[in-house]
């Protein structure tokens, strides 16, 4: 197998060199739509544009083919009303100014050499994309993503992700915090979601996964089914309205949620904190995820009282104003955060 002869007998290949030709001589703005639309109206496109690109890389052409379009202009990335655009961190890595455009012959010329051949087949061969892209929110930011398979992916505070699709896989590593999946239906290849204490595949389904330090994580499935495979444990199988936690040694913990428990779970959709019979040593550790205003108590056995309410996720005075009326304390602002003290 050759890349020539793979270009040949795959069109959508022949158009990726195609692009990266014309991206190395500059696109105007309707370019940038155009090749951005290409992208994202098939999943195989934005494979082979990576790929195609990751060839090149290797053989010192970075800087010529390292465009992308405008994040602005893809499609790629979508963001609900005041959501700020996505940047992806690492589309592309490159910095090399030396480096002169090819023609569209050179480029296909150079492709039929044995070390790009060899390259390209051996990413053909694994099914995986050249570069990861990464997108993450910082703390007390949500944003939505619109992955290129037609999947919806909304991340909560201080949270991060990494897509690598494949030909044959499509698959997300939640590095850290909290992301909902709307996974879109695609015969014949799975999505996965790997947060390291587990894995979570999915054919069409939506759920949610909270990988949060020193608290075991879990998975919240709304709609479909998931299979979860906890590290070195046997897969079961995760219908609808179901929690599982998964604890060290690959021990589950399985819920079913009512539809009022479910809502609470995904409740930070909205920008709100749910709590019902929580502890409020938690409920403080919540809206710590949410912005740097601390809440903090002078008596710990404060802390063991329990909360029941809705809460905005950015509003830590109104939540611990609400807490000290009922509880009878006083909640004091202290430099950049908030004591909640019993009152005199």
């Amino acid at each position: 197998m050759t890349m020539n002869a793979t270009m040949r007998d795959n069109p959508i290949n022949e158009r990726a060199f195609e692009w990266l030709v014309r991206a190395d001589g500059g696109l105007s703005p309707a370019e940038q739509a155009e090749l951005g639309a290409w992208l994202a109206s098939d999943s195989r496109h934005y494979g082979a544009y990576m790929r195609a690109k990751a060839v090149f890389n290797h053989v010192g052409r970075a800087k010529a083919f390292a465009h992308l379009p405008n994040p602005d202009e893809w499609p790629l990335v979508v963001q609900p009303g005041e959501r700020r655009t996505i940047q992806p961190v690492s589309a592309a890595n490159n910095d090399r100014d030396d480096i002169a455009p090819m023609s569209r012959r050179a480029l296909l010329g150079l492709a039929s050499g044995a070390v790009v051949a060899g390259l390209t087949v051996a990413f053909f061969a694994t099914g995986q994309p050249a570069e990861a892209l990464t997108f993450r929110t910082r703390r007390g930011e949500m944003r939505d993503i619109a992955l290129t398979d037609g999947t919806r992916v909304a991340l909560n505070t201080e949270s991060e992700i990494r897509v690598l699709f494949g030909e044959r896989l499509r698959k997300v590593e939640l590095v850290g915090g909290e992301a909902l999946f709307d996974v879109a239906h695609e015969a014949g290849r799975a999505f996965v979601v790997d947060a390291i204490a587990f894995q979570a595949r999915a054919v069409a389904a939506s759920f949610a996964i909270r990988k949060i330090g020193g608290v075991a994580p879990q998975l919240v499935v709304r709609e479909g089914a998931v299979d979860l495979t906890p590290a070195n444990a046997t897969s079961l199988r995760v219908s609808a309205n179901s929690r599982v936690w998964v604890f060290s040694g690959g021990k589950v913990s399985r819920h079913m949620l009512t539809q009022a428990e479910l809502g609470r779970e995904l409740m930070w959709r909205e920008g709100k904190i749910a709590f019902e019979d929580t502890p409020l040593r938690y409920a403080i550790s919540a809206f710590d995820r949410y912005g740097s205003v601390h809440i903090e108590v002078d008596d710990p056995a404060i802390l063991d009282h329990t909360v029941t309410g809705v809460f905005s996720s950015d509003d830590p005075m109104g939540f611990a104003k609400a807490v000290s009326e009922v509880f009878d304390l006083d909640a004091v602002p202290q430099g950049r955060g908030i004591i909640l003290r019993k009152r005199d």
